[in-house]
């Protein structure tokens, strides 16, 4: 299961605000409490994911709610990896302020500790 934590960049500059990764990071952190609870967390997915009926699509990048209740059954029989994206638009590695390095640092830290997952950063060169 992958969980993909995006944030819209609000700077002039994609990528260039502090508080964006903040923002990106901590939904990536507060993830956590889902990793071992993957029948709740199907069931707020669902809610979030009714809620935007009439609006715009869905939250699934890939699959459906009918195919979420099938990957739940399942797993009462085969444990399921979890793995983390957070991804910033117009964040770059090699531009990245010491701040938002500090911030992003923080957080897969705390989730490799927490929850034994690794981040993955997706961003800019």
């Amino acid at each position: 299961m992958v969980l993909v934590h995006c944030k819209y960049s609000g700077g002039k500059t994609a990528g260039e605000r502090v508080k964006d990764v903040v923002e990106v990071s901590s939904q990536a952190v507060r993830c956590a409490k889902w990793s071992a609870k993957l029948s709740q967390l199907s069931q707020h997915l669902k809610v979030r994911n009714d809620r935007l009926k009439g609006t715009r699509g869905t939250r699934f990048i890939l699959g459906t709610a009918s195919v979420l209740n099938n990957i739940v059954k399942l797993n009462r029989f085969k444990p399921m990896q979890t793995e983390i994206l957070i991804v910033q638009p117009g964040l770059s590695q090699s531009k990245r302020t010491k701040e938002q390095s500090a911030v992003l640092a923080a957080a897969l830290t705390y989730l490799k500790e927490t929850i034994g997952v690794d981040v993955t950063i997706v961003c800019d060169a």
